[in-house]
């Protein structure tokens, strides 16, 4: 687990460190990674080539960008990074919700606060793992969620993604075929419904013979080869998972 501490004070970046790896040695937890950075700037450029982070501890006064700031760039690529702002104030708590922060610790911090982030940090990656997959985008590895993703289309040689929050992620498809990349995701929620696209049967409203319909009111073809399968996996998913 990749754990992020952003400080700009040395005392505070040891505390944070200590507490962290006491953290890991309480739980038998060999795999925490703890990355240093003195200034918001240097953590977003990590970010931006491609550093997979797992859990943010931000300090929000910087000399030049905010933690705050940061955690606002980092929120609109990663909707659910769990984010902690660490600080000596607390005239930005009101902030902290405008970008969904997991908890806002004033310092000194408590070992005890940070067995609690952690234990929730874990917690969510190891979920993740489980229900999330990598893409690469603008230069940095995202970690997305199966459940944000509404539908999948086919380009030339790529796969446009659209998500539940508006972004449209373009990933190339390189050498594997678009029946290929659909074959990766979850059987379970994913149904390759035409030759040209995937969808979430999560986000399935309704459906007829020719089309369903998402929750945003999209509707996406069904293609003739796939009608079979396709109203048998809808008839499956209503009646099993969403018990209609």
């Amino acid at each position: 687990m990749n754990v992020a501490i952003c400080e700009d004070e040395l005392i505070y970046t040891n505390g944070m460190q200590i507490a962290l790896l006491t953290w890991a040695e309480s739980r038998g937890y060999a795999e925490l990674r703890p990355l240093l950075y003195s200034s918001a700037e240097d953590l977003w450029e990590d970010w931006e080539r491609g550093r997979v982070f797992d859990a943010l501890f931000l300090d929000i006064e910087f000399e030049h960008m905010s933690g705050f700031e940061l955690a606002q760039r980092i929120r609109a690529a990663d909707p659910g990074i769990p984010i902690v702002f660490v600080t000596n104030s607390s005239r930005y708590l009101t902030k902290g919700y405008e970008v969904s922060a997991y908890r806002y610790l004033r310092k000194p911090i408590r070992q005890e606060e940070i067995n609690v982030c952690l234990d929730y940090c874990l917690q969510y990656t190891q979920t993740m793992l489980h229900s999330s997959f990598v893409i690469s985008w603008n230069g940095c590895s995202l970690r997305l969620p199966y459940r944000d993703v509404l539908y999948i289309v086919s380009g030339i040689h790529s796969a446009q993604i659209y998500t539940r929050f508006g972004q449209i992620y373009r990933i190339p498809l390189k050498k594997r075929t678009f029946a290929q990349y659909a074959a990766t995701f979850p059987e379970k929620y994913f149904l390759r419904c035409h030759r040209g696209y995937i969808v979430n049967l999560m986000h399935a409203r309704q459906y007829t013979q020719k089309k369903i319909q998402i929750n945003t009111g999209v509707e996406i073809p069904i293609g003739k080869n796939f009608l079979e399968e396709t109203l048998a996996r809808l008839q499956q998913y209503f009646y099993r998972e969403a018990h209609v």
